[in-house]
């Protein structure tokens, strides 16, 4: 999402929560994530785009 980092974390296996993170060092295409998730956090590895897609127009419409 532009500069921001975002990443969608697996609240109960039926609900996701965006989170903002911060990015390190990129290493043979891998991020550190240096803050934002704790040990334990579920991330969503794909579907990434659709659900920042859907989250936006949320947003946009109030429907979130």
């Amino acid at each position: 999402s532009g500069p921001r980092r975002i990443v969608f974390v697996d609240v109960d296996r039926e609900r996701l929560r965006p989170v903002p993170i911060q990015v390190g060092i990129k290493t043979d295409g891998l991020f550190e994530v240096i803050d934002g998730l704790k040990e334990g956090d579920r991330v969503v590895t794909s579907g990434n785009f659709l659900l920042s897609a859907e989250s936006r127009l949320k947003s946009a419409t109030g429907l979130w």
